[in-house]
């Protein structure tokens, strides 16, 4: 019977924990997932070999972003689109992000539904300003300094947290398994008590 018991109870200890360490990291998934897409829109990219690629961009506080490549691309609200990000996930653990469509190497988005131009020579002119690229390093260089916290990055204090989480799961699983070879040794000495009568 002590050792049905002691089963059980490593096994809701277990199971409790299990719990516990699924409800925290599902929390902490949502919220990296809502910090992660601040100020950022979710582009599609038609490439010139017909395949479509995905990038969250951030915004920094102009009318045009830059890809990965370095490509810039110009923001239209008016052809802005909802979508849900990251895919794969369940909805519930997705957030809705403004998107836009672009070709490749096209500066303006694409709405499906309307393909009227919205650039002129005069607003590119303005886009490529001077003035207006010296105030777009100044917001990237602010945005890039706010995701730090006490001089560290939230990756860094994601990483802290988790080494500490696993930390106390290995833990909690060696007082488990601890406990449970030292009830079968007190099982085994009880039979040979039992074989001796």
């Amino acid at each position: 019977m002590g050792l049905l018991w002691a089963s059980l109870e490593a096994l809701a200890i277990m199971m409790a924990f299990s719990f516990v360490l699924m409800f925290v990291v599902m929390g902490l998934t949502v919220f990296w997932i809502r910090r992660k897409v601040v100020n950022k829109i979710y582009a599609y990219f038609i490439e010139p070999n017909r395949q479509i690629t995905r990038e969250l961009i951030p915004v920094a506080g102009s009318d045009k972003v830059t890809s990965k490549d370095g490509g810039d691309y110009m923001i239209s609200p008016s052809r802005t689109m909802w979508s849900k990000w990251p895919p794969g996930l369940p909805t519930w653990a997705q957030e809705t992000v403004p998107t836009l469509l672009y070709s490749r190497n096209n500066v303006e988005p694409f709405d499906p539904a309307n393909r009227d131009s919205i650039i002129t020579a005069q607003s590119l002119r303005a886009i490529t300003d001077e003035g207006m690229l010296r105030a777009t390093w100044k917001d990237a260089h602010e945005a890039a300094n706010e995701g730090k916290i006490l001089g560290r990055n939230w990756t860094t204090w994601m990483i802290l947290g988790n080494l500490l989480i696993t930390a106390g799961l290995a833990f909690v699983l060696w007082l488990v398994f601890d406990t449970q070879s030292e009830s079968s040794i007190n099982v085994q000495e009880l039979l040979d008590i039992v074989k001796g009568l």
